[in-house]
């Protein structure tokens, strides 16, 4: 196993970043005693937030054989599925305070636990279809949280913070199809991949001041 270099040292130095930098909120919800339910839900989000960035430096970071390095970014689909789910619940859990949540938390992760195998294995064979399967996934997940952020607004204002890391996120995710990108910082070369990790952190940024502003008006 060797360093990348490039573009693939740049990304991988990126996701590093954001994993570090993930740390910071999760510190502060863990500092916070008794540890509501709420605020497991975003910790569990924000753990699942880091293990994707770290086999992001790990597809990224590092050159190893194909084989291995296939299976790594397999493991990547289930994690994200994971990570966007309990985002999803943290923000329905809020938006709704708790209510008619049971039966929607329990389905929505037994769905999501199920498609993450299904990921695992389908990946193995039909590389292309994961990606299919997966960007649906997300799509669908996106608009609901899309929708609950916008009757939430209505009631309560500082969902503002939630809904601007939202749209971060999605501006982030356009950029990141735009393949043409690509610029130097000195000696460090950044493409569409780079832009989309330097989005996601201001999206996590974004949230932290959502998460705190929460816990400050309980």
């Amino acid at each position: 196993m060797t360093l990348s270099s490039g573009i693939e040292f740049t990304t991988g130095l990126t996701d590093l970043i954001n994993g570090i930098v993930a740390f910071i909120p999760i510190f502060y919800l863990l500092r916070k005693r008794p540890l509501s339910r709420k605020n497991r839900f975003w910790l569990i989000t924000l753990s699942l937030f880091v293990a994707v960035c770290f086999i992001g430096v790990m597809i990224h970071l590092f050159e190893y054989p194909h084989e291995i390095k296939l299976w790594v970014r397999g493991s990547l689909y289930p994690f994200v599925s994971l990570m966007l789910s309990y985002f999803v619940l943290s923000i329905r859990y809020e938006a709704d305070k708790g209510k008619n949540f049971e039966l929607f938390s329990k389905a929505h992760i037994g769905f999501t636990l199920f498609l993450s195998v299904l990921l695992i294995i389908v990946n193995y064979f039909y590389t292309s279809v994961t990606y299919r399967i997966f960007s649906a996934f997300c799509l669908v997940n996106m608009i609901y949280i899309i929708i609950t952020l916008c009757k939430a607004l209505k009631k309560d204002r500082r969902f503002i913070w939630y809904a601007l890391a939202v749209f971060v996120f999605i501006v982030g995710n356009i950029l990141q199809l735009i393949r043409s990108i690509y610029f130097r910082i000195g000696s460090l070369e950044i493409n569409n991949n780079g832009v989309y990790h330097f989005t996601t952190l201001i999206f996590l940024l974004l949230m932290f001041k959502g998460i705190r502003q929460s816990n400050q008006e309980e």
